[in-house]
């Protein structure tokens, strides 16, 4: 998937509209999903760049890096570990197999 530009936020104030704006004018389209786009905490499909874009009248590569999205498959996603991955780490894998001491 695309990588969203900072000119995405540049292109919608630019135009005068608040993100909740922008949101309803393109159907389905939640606020949170268009604010995390916004601020790389998701990714945007390149269909939905394509609306967006069109909504702001915009080419769509003003936007977003069309070229990340031929990237994808050798650039590792990042993760985070989950609580119990973090715990692990210091105090090793729980067991269920250990006996419970009386």
């Amino acid at each position: 998937m695309p990588t969203v530009k900072p000119a995405l936020r540049a292109a919608r104030r630019a135009k005068g509209l608040k993100i909740s704006h922008l949101a309803a004018r393109i159907d389905g389209l939640k606020v949170q999903h268009l604010a995390n786009c916004e601020s790389g905490h998701a990714v945007m499909s390149i269909e939905l760049a394509n609306l967006v874009a069109r909504e702001l009248g915009v080419e769509v590569g003003d936007i977003v890096d069309l070229d990340a999205e031929a990237g994808d498959e050798t650039q590792p996603e990042k993760t985070h570990p989950t609580r119990r991955q973090e715990q692990e780490k210091t105090t090793g894998p729980k067991r269920a197999s250990e006996p419970i001491p009386a």
